[in-house]
């Protein structure tokens, strides 16, 4: 039995990836990525207090925590994609590491050894208030300069969002690789880049058996009394009950 060697992924490759799976429906402004942040950053909040209502009973924390550290970590590439500051020059900087940033990975900005969290810390939950407002300082920036996509944030900000959101993780006893990795797969689920369906349930049936793989349905208007229907007929039969057509006009009192 042979195995695919594991290579640790990149803050390069995962913002070029991360990229790929921007819809950009927005135009390409910073307001939706912003929001993002902002949003997936109160859900990191939420899910503390979520754990602190219910320590016993609220047994999806970790994961949670998991997925929305990976959430609070795409919004942020999107943020830094759509200024035009390199991902990778944030997180180095934000560590102090030197050499080449395009070589550096996810996993060199944390310690190689982290005990996981059961229970949201105090350290933790006062380093999630720290980001929530560095988050809502970079909102203010934006919203300052006209959130267009060709402003540009102050790269600092970004540099201390990245700091505290390294800090975080560790004190959650998170990877941001592991969210990174679960993020992209989330998100590749959701919007593949390239459709695959599943054969019918019905595929291996009888010919006589299977459901039809299209229909044609002919839809006509019929007056009635004075008044006007809409039918659906297949095959000469009429399916479905009629449907009285809406005037455009509102009713009138």
């Amino acid at each position: 039995m042979t195995h695919e060697a594991f290579a640790p992924l990149t803050i390069a490759e995962y913002a070029a990836q991360a990229a790929l799976t921007d819809q950009r429906s927005d135009g390409g402004s910073l307001a939706f990525p912003l929001l993002g942040l902002f949003g997936e950053t109160g859900s990191l909040l939420s899910e503390v207090k979520k754990k602190q209502r219910d320590r016993t009973s609220y047994r999806g924390y970790a994961g949670a925590v998991v997925e929305e550290l990976g959430d609070v970590l795409w919004y942020f590439a999107a943020v830094a994609f759509r200024t035009g500051v390199p991902l990778p020059g944030v997180f180095a900087e934000a560590v102090s590491a030197t050499g080449n940033d395009g070589a550096i990975t996810l996993a060199a900005l944390q310690p190689d050894i982290m005990p996981r969290a059961g229970d949201p810390t105090a350290a933790f939950e006062r380093t999630l208030l720290k980001l929530a407002g560095e988050v809502g300082i970079l909102v203010m920036d934006a919203q300052g300069q006209g959130g267009e996509k060709s402003i540009g944030l102050p790269r600092n900000r970004l540099v201390t969002i990245a700091r505290t959101l390294i800090q975080a993780a560790n004190e959650a006893g998170v990877t941001l690789e592991a969210a990174a990795i679960k993020n992209l797969a989330k998100i590749s689920d959701r919007w593949p880049r390239e459709r695959q369906y599943p054969a019918p349930l019905d595929a291996l049936a009888d010919a006589e058996e299977r459901l039809p793989r299209s229909i044609a349905i002919e839809i006509f208007e019929r007056e009635v009394r004075g008044r006007t229907y809409v039918f659906q007929r297949r095959n000469g039969i009429n399916i479905g009950d009629r449907l009285t057509r809406g005037t455009g006009q509102p009713p009138q009192a």
